[in-house]
Formats: structure tokens, sequence, C-alpha cells
């Protein structure tokens, strides 16, 4: 479990080991002087996940309004949470949405130019008719 420093006190550490969770973070009092490199790697992977957490925190507070929840019931504060919440999850379903269209769309210009004969991947302008000139001397 990822906590911050404040929630690792005594308590809620025998609290988790207790349950075999394991609790993130360094140990309390005076840190160890041999610290092998499994558990180097375990706590620097762990403090990573919980920059990510606390960075997603950091976006709600600063694009999403959570910073600003100043509501009276409990359940108003809840409800204003989780609606900051789904508006982020809806954001990032339609970037990826958006990013999803954006290729098919190249992937189907693409398509097009190396039917209309351009394979060497160049830009080319929307199809044009021919004028009816170049078809009859084409066509005779």
């Amino acid at each position: 479990m990822h906590a911050d420093k404040i929630y690792r006190n005594r308590a809620n550490r025998q609290y988790c080991k207790e349950r075999g969770i394991r609790l993130s973070g360094p140990p309390l009092g005076r840190p160890p002087k041999h610290v092998s490199a499994t558990e180097k790697k375990q706590a620097m992977a762990d403090e990573a996940i919980r920059n990510t957490v606390e960075g997603k925190f950091g976006q709600a507070k600063r694009r999403f309004g959570l910073g600003r929840v100043m509501a009276k019931l409990a359940v108003t504060s809840a409800a204003q949470i989780s609606l900051s919440f789904l508006v982020m999850n809806l954001d990032a379903a339609l970037r990826q949405l958006f990013l999803w269209l954006c290729i098919a769309w190249r992937r189907f210009v693409g398509l097009h130019q190396t039917s209309l004969g351009r394979t060497d991947g160049a830009p080319t302008p929307f199809h044009r008719p021919r004028p009816l000139h170049s078809l009859r001397t084409h066509l005779a």
C-alpha cells in the first residue's frame, strides 16, 4: 500500500502487518546502514508509482477543480469528487478516441494515395477529375 509519511505510524504499520499488507516507504526511526539492492529497487518502484498517483491528484486540482470542493455535506463533497474523477476519465477516453481517429485518418489517406498511384509517400492533392480533352486523347 502506498501512503503518505503522516500515515506511516506504528498503529497503521501494525494493522497492515497483521493483515499481510506491504506498506511502502522508509521504516520508522533511523535509516538502516545496509540496505540490499532488491529493497532499494522495490523502494524506487514504489516511489515511482506514488509519484504517478500524486501527479494525477495535482492534475485534478489544477485542471478539474478538485482543489475547490467547498460543499457543506459529506455526501455532496463525495459527489463533487466523484464527478471530478469522472470528467478526468472522460477526458482521457476522448484523447484516446481522438488519437485513434487521427491514426485511422492517416491510414485512410495513405491507402487513398497508393490507390492513386503514389507509392513514395509524398503528399498528393485531392483527386481532381481529368479534363475531357485528355480523356478523349487517352481513349482514342
